[in-house]
């Protein structure tokens, strides 16, 4: 952080925490708006300092029956898990993507992914899903979902190494 007169280095801080906090709190937003009321499950994909957010946040204003996690690390998820604990009756690690997302009411996908995995029949119907990442959610999902809102239009249609922007115009329903 630079003194905006003098342009001196007032701050150094970790911006990891920041970013992550700051991914969170507009996702905890949209999710307050969207979730169905009676939500119970919630469910990180990525067990990472942007889920590990986005789980205290939305669990600060709702309290879920179950959080429940998958990592490619099983290690990562079981830290996570532990972390978690005083925040649901109940913390489940699973052992695939599938597994995790089938009857969750809520889903944050935030890893590294490059390829979708995440299929519309794994699904529950009215489940609200926050697509941090980006790559996670196949073309089934994108264009079968009932609503799908992006926080800046012009840069998802601009990148077309991503899916959400290659499909870019087919998605926009008048």
């Amino acid at each position: 952080v630079f003194d905006d007169r003098s342009a001196r280095v007032i701050a150094v801080m970790p911006s990891e925490e920041i970013s992550a906090a700051r991914t969170a709190a507009v996702s905890a937003i949209a999710v307050e708006r969207t979730r169905l009321p009676d939500a119970q499950r919630l469910t990180a994909i990525g067990c990472g300092p942007i889920n590990e957010w986005h789980i205290r946040l939305l669990g600060h204003k709702h309290r879920y029956q179950a959080i429940v996690l998958f990592d490619v690390d099983p290690d990562r998820a079981e830290a996570l898990a532990e972390r978690m604990r005083t925040l649901a009756p109940e913390v489940i690690v699973c052992q695939s993507a599938e597994e995790a997302v089938r009857g969750s009411d809520v889903i944050v996908a935030a890893t590294t992914v490059r390829t979708p995995y995440l299929e519309l029949d794994w699904l529950r119907r009215g489940a609200t899903v926050v697509n941090v990442s980006l790559d996670d959610l196949t073309s089934e999902v994108l264009l079968q979902c009932d609503r799908l809102f992006v926080d800046d239009w012009a840069l998802i249609v601009a990148d077309q190494h991503r899916l959400l922007g290659r499909l870019g115009l087919s998605l926009i329903h008048i």
